[in-house]
């Protein structure tokens, strides 16, 4: 598994506290909910995530079926082909913008 994770960190830094992570993995998912699973592949990224997520406030982490969420599959395409990390305050990158609207509809 070699995925990009945005770390709970820099929402901190922009003062955000309350937090909804959204994945289409059911079995991440679940493991993040659980509080572990060290006895997957995976298990220490999950590790991590719980480690970085106890900062916040509220964390809710919620099972989502990708055709539903294209935004997030879109970014989460876009991350893990970038070389370089970016964030967006204000407006959205001129590719996923037409699926925000989509998804707000």
């Amino acid at each position: 598994m070699s995925e990009r994770i945005f770390l709970p960190t820099t929402v901190l830094e922009v003062g955000i506290q309350d937090v909804t992570f959204e994945g289409d993995s059911l079995t991440v998912i679940q493991a993040i909910n659980r509080g572990g699973a060290s006895e997957a592949p995976y298990g220490n990224l999950i590790e991590d995530i719980l480690v970085y997520v106890s900062s916040f406030s509220s964390v809710v982490f919620k099972h989502v079926k990708r055709p539903c969420n294209r935004v997030a599959d879109a970014l989460a395409k876009k991350a893990k082909f970038g070389d370089v990390f970016q964030a967006w305050m204000e407006e959205l990158p001129p590719d996923i913008a037409p699926l925000a609207v989509l998804d707000v509809r």
